[in-house]
C-alpha cells in the first residue's frame, strides 16, 4: 500500500500561509537567529548606537542595554543628582578623564554619550575580569573601586535582574 504524503504537506503549508501575513506585518517574520536578536534590539530605543559603541568596547550587548536602562531608562535628557549625564548617566570629570574635550551639553547628544560610556563601561569590565557585578562596581563607584557597598550591590541586583528577564 502506498502512503501519499500530499494531503499533509498541503494542510501543513495552508497553516503556515495563514500565518505568514500576520508575522509580516508584525515584523516576525524572521530567516535566522541573528535576524531575531536584530529585531529584538530594533525595539529597544537607540538600539544601533548601543550595539555599536557596545561592540566597539568589548561590552556584551545585554549587559549595555542593562546599564541604559537602570542609568536613564534610555532618556537621553536626563541629569543625575550628582550630575551624571544623559543615557549611560556619565559625569562630565569622568569623560574627561578618558579624553574627551567637548562640552557638558554635548554628552546629552546619545552617540556622544554612548560613546564614552560604554568606554568607561569597556574599561570596568575589563579591570572586573569580566565578573558582572565587579563591573557594575567599578562602572557606578569609579574603577579604583574595590568593595562592594549597598548601592554597587542594588546596582547589580537590578542589572542581574534585566539580564534574566531577557
Amino acid at each position: 500500500m502506498k502512503l501519499s504524503l500530499a494531503p499533509v504537506a498541503l494542510a501543513l503549508a495552508f497553516c503556515a500561509l495563514q500565518a505568514l501575513p500576520a508575522a509580516a506585518a508584525s515584523g516576525r517574520l524572521l530567516k535566522s537567529n541573528e535576524t531575531r536578536i536584530e529585531a529584538a534590539n530594533a525595539e529597544r530605543p537607540y538600539a544601533t548606537l548601543i550595539a555599536r559603541h557596545a561592540a566597539e568596547n568589548g561590552v556584551p550587548l545585554e549587559l549595555a542595554h542593562a546599564v541604559v536602562s537602570v542609568e536613564s531608562r534610555y532618556r537621553p535628557n536626563m541629569t543625575g543628582s550628582a550630575g551624571e549625564i544623559g543615557l549611560m548617566q556619565i559625569k562630565l570629570a569622568t569623560a574627561r578623564g578618558l579624553g574627551y574635550t567637548g562640552s557638558r551639553k554635548a554628552l546629552y547628544d546619545p552617540d556622544i554619550n554612548l560613546r564614552w560610556g560604554m568606554l568607561y563601561l569597556g574599561m570596568a569590565r575589563d579591570l572586573a575580569d569580566g565578573d558582572l557585578c565587579g563591573t557594575i562596581l567599578r562602572y557606578n563607584a569609579g574603577h579604583a573601586a574595590k568593595r562592594m557597598s549597598k548601592g554597587p550591590a542594588r546596582y547589580c541586583s537590578k542589572v542581574r535582574q534585566i539580564l534574566a528577564s531577557n
